[in-house]
């Protein structure tokens, strides 16, 4: 069985920097390799909004990270509008505004484009709607030869029951889950069961987060239990890349990507070891 783990940075570990201007998005594959040794990187459309169909940008990024030898796994699409909405207009409107990104993906080599579930309303008509919008897009992306991905952000995505559904109803090969192990927030204050919902998403996860916060005298996350999310993963037998976002507060952010990454490198052979 393999006990390495496939590490990538997502953008927004160094989001502070990239907000203060001292990082240049086309620097993430460099610093990705350089700094801390990794081999792929996760794109977001939040710092690089107005990018989607500037190929000469998008060319020099992905020649940035090919002179790395770095891989771009993914492309978080962000605030492109209510895949879920119930209003029919609106939605193929936030399904047209997502097109461009995934060609964006594609060109820069990516694997996956990962989207969210907003919407407007509750139940069937809800799940119904994000359903169609995720078939609608897995077929342009299938022309593109990448898949969609949808994440846990907030709301009913949070919650694995329905997550379940989703991909079940969507029924599509080319879909499928972008788990962040600490996203189970469903609103109003509510929050889903989170071993549950780790249990029930890891089997449907093509992509997975590991966010970390803090960490403890040996090198452990001491919030988000990044330790068992591992196990859960290899006993779920998930086999794509893990992305690192630190979003902690009390490390530079360098410091919190490095410390996140000894730790997956450490923890990934023990939670191998331990589900044979």
């Amino acid at each position: 069985m393999e006990t390495s783990v496939q590490i990538s940075l997502a953008a927004w570990s160094l989001h502070r920097r990239f907000w203060a201007r001292e990082l240049d998005p086309l620097d993430l594959a460099r610093k990705a390799h350089d700094a801390f040794g990794l081999a792929g990187v996760e794109h977001a459309s939040r710092f690089i909004p107005d990018r989607a169909t500037d190929f000469g940008y998008l060319a020099e990024m992905k020649k940035r990270a090919d002179d790395a030898g770095v891989k771009s796994v993914l492309l978080k699409v962000e605030e492109r509008g209510p895949l879920a909405a119930g209003d029919a207009p609106e939605r193929f409107t936030a399904i047209d505004r997502h097109f461009p990104w995934i060609v964006a993906a594609a060109f820069l080599g990516c694997d996956w484009v990962s989207v969210g579930a907003e919407g407007t309303g509750v139940g069937a008509p809800y799940l119904d709607a994000m359903a169609d919008s995720l078939q609608r897009l897995a077929a342009i992306a299938d022309g593109y030869g990448i898949g969609v991905l949808v994440g846990n952000r907030f709301g009913l995505s949070c919650d694995g029951s329905w997550m379940k559904a989703l991909i079940a109803k969507t029924a599509h090969p080319r879909v499928g889950v972008h788990l962040n192990a600490d996203n189970f927030e469903l609103g109003g204050g509510k929050v889903y069961p989170r071993e549950r919902g780790l249990e029930e998403m890891m089997p449907l996860a093509k992509a997975l987060t590991a966010r970390s916060y803090a960490f403890d005298a040996r090198g452990d996350e001491s919030t988000a239990g990044v330790a068992s999310v591992a196990k859960l993963a290899v006993a779920a037998g998930f086999s794509g890349w893990v992305g690192v976002e630190y979003d902690g507060a009390s490390l530079p952010e360098e410091e919190g990507v490095a410390k996140t990454i000894a730790m997956l490198r450490r923890i990934w052979p023990d939670a191998t070891s331990t589900s044979r």
